[in-house]
């Protein structure tokens, strides 16, 4: 047994050498380490750092106190690349026990990679279909922070996306100076999501969306443990590209890695054999624009004309515009010019034109 108020600093390094690779030691009042994942008790009763906290991917990880790293010192966390297929993956499901400091406009940078940082769409989140996508998956719709965010929560499931990465061998790579390791909350103890149950005042990680005609809502989940799932629980996952049903699986389990996220659901079960793609970006096919128009307009589109097997959009502002069936199918794309005009020629029908729904006659 080594006593660790009383132990050299080797000794301090050799014990955790026999933990998890995220063990995390806890110094009494007065035992200090440099090296990396100890912490050591403050005349107050909290808990600071003299190094680093490197934190392995897909390890589990849990903290019973909160700890502070010092401006001096990072808290650290990189994605591995699991597979040689996913050289070219750039998204990422993620939770992780510190916030990131200085985001703009849904974005952080450090010296060694940049990310997007995004959340599901509050409402109206889902699509059966993704209307520029021929091989019949659906969408989930998501947008950066917003601009007047600047710090990520510790303890909270978000979509990266990785703009840059300057560590061969990682998906995205994070570095946080003068961190706050927030302590594990106790319903992630007892549970392998979090949050698993509750949630706190003004969490805002829950979403609405319908699929096939049917209302979901969704909430995002995140684990430190991991996991293996029955393949038949109510879950949407990252993977291959796209968030998938577990329904898709060979095997009889779906595994989550430690430090990834989840949007649990109710209603009915979600099968789809090609998934849904994430999309950055409002829905087209909106849900809560039900009256059907003759003629529509707002700041970003102008007008919108209905004539006789025709639909004439007038750009209000230099932008890209679309016109869908109502089934996904894409009929139109065009880019305009603030004040340009464009017509195109359709059959008679219901169309969603730049997320208004129109009839044609």
């Amino acid at each position: 047994m080594i006593s660790l108020a009383e132990s050299s600093e080797d000794a301090l390094k050799t014990f955790i050498g026999t933990l998890g690779k995220n063990a995390l030691v806890f110094l009494p009042f007065g035992v200090t380490s440099d090296d990396g994942n100890f912490a050591s008790k403050t005349i107050s009763g909290s808990f600071n750092t003299a190094g680093n906290i490197i934190i392995t991917d897909k390890e589990p990880f849990f903290s019973p106190y909160d700890i502070q790293v010092p401006n001096a010192f990072n808290a650290e966390y990189k994605r591995v690349k699991s597979k040689s297929q996913y050289a070219d993956y750039k998204y990422s499901s993620v939770m992780l026990p510190f916030g990131l400091k200085d985001v703009r406009n849904g974005n952080h940078t450090d010296y060694i990679g940049n990310v997007t940082i995004m959340k599901m769409n509050t409402n109206n989140a889902m699509s059966d279909v993704d209307g520029e996508d021929e091989s019949g998956a659906g969408a989930l719709y998501f947008h950066a922070l917003d601009a007047d965010i600047t710090e990520t929560v510790g303890n909270t499931p978000y979509i990266f996306y990785s703009n840059e990465i300057k560590m061969p061998g990682y998906i995205f790579a994070v570095r946080q100076n003068g961190a706050l390791i927030k302590a594990t909350p106790q319903d992630h103890v007892e549970s392998i999501y979090y949050p698993a149950e509750g949630f706190e005042e003004g969490y805002d990680q829950i979403s609405t969306g319908s699929y096939k005609s049917e209302s979901h809502t969704f909430t995002h989940r995140g684990t430190y443990s991991g996991a293996a799932l029955d393949k038949t629980v109510n879950v949407l996952y990252f993977g291959n590209k796209s968030f998938q049903s577990p329904y898709n699986l060979k095997g009889s389990k779906l595994k989550i890695y430690p430090f990834r996220s989840v949007y649990t659901y109710d209603g009915g079960t979600i099968q789809s054999k090609e998934g849904f793609n994430l999309i950055l970006g409002d829905n087209p096919f909106d849900d809560e624009v039900t009256g059907i128009t003759e003629v529509s307009s707002d700041d970003r589109s102008g007008a919108i004309c209905i004539g006789q097997g025709s639909i004439t959009i007038t750009a209000g502002q230099t932008n890209q515009y679309t016109i869908y069936t109502t089934t996904g199918t894409m009929v139109d794309r065009m880019y305009l010019e603030a004040g340009q005009s464009h017509t195109t020629h359709v059959p008679s029908g219901i169309y969603i034109v730049d997320g208004v729904k129109v009839m044609v006659k």
